[in-house]
């Protein structure tokens, strides 16, 4: 991964998570989450942290979970940016590691099919529930839909490269075939 990639997952995910220096815990969470979403039992629900701290804990989380995604789907580096950084926002959020039949359908080269299992889960269907019925959506939906959008972009660029692929081989066949075509009726004439 080049650095510029890493670069725009940390602007990425401090875009999404957003700065909270005090910890916080959300409704029916087991523990408390600080900084830009730094969440676990490593999270002191007494202490208040700098941008400082916050912004090293980033770095360091995102360190750790890049080379957790990287074992995960052992291709993740050869994907264009886009889908890079927003399945990585997804994983560092968690709903990656909780599909992984999403996981397996990357691994397997059906990002389409990824497409449609990454968002036929619990949670996407609860907070687009309440989207739709006109309450706020905390972000959730627009990273989910951004995962399966570059999944789904990333099937197009390859199912148009095996077109291509198999557009030229035809062409080439076709080609030997009338070489082929000529010398015979060369040698037809000889005799």
């Amino acid at each position: 991964m080049s650095p510029d990639t890493r670069s725009k997952i940390l602007s990425n995910i401090r875009e999404e998570e957003g700065l909270r220096l005090e910890p916080y815990q959300r409704e029916g969470e087991q523990f408390h989450t600080v900084g830009y979403g730094r969440y676990g039992n490593m999270v002191d629900p007494e202490k208040i942290i700098t941008q400082e701290q916050a912004e090293q804990y980033l770095g360091n989380d995102v360190d750790v979970r890049l080379a957790e995604i990287q074992r995960l789907i052992p291709d993740f580096n050869n994907m264009p940016e886009e889908l890079q950084i927003n399945l990585f926002s997804e994983y560092y959020r968690g709903s990656v590691r909780q599909s992984p039949n999403t996981v397996s359908l990357i691994n397997e080269g059906e990002y389409g099919k990824a497409a449609d299992e990454f968002l036929n889960n619990d949670e996407y269907r609860r907070v687009r529930g309440v989207r739709d019925s006109g309450g706020k959506d905390s972000g959730v939906i627009g990273r989910m839909e951004a995962v399966s959008g570059s999944l789904r972009d990333y099937q197009k660029e390859k199912d148009n490269k095996n077109i291509a692929s198999v557009d030229y081989n035809m062409i080439r066949n076709m080609e030997e075939l009338a070489a082929d075509r000529k010398l015979i009726g060369k040698r037809l004439k000889q005799v």
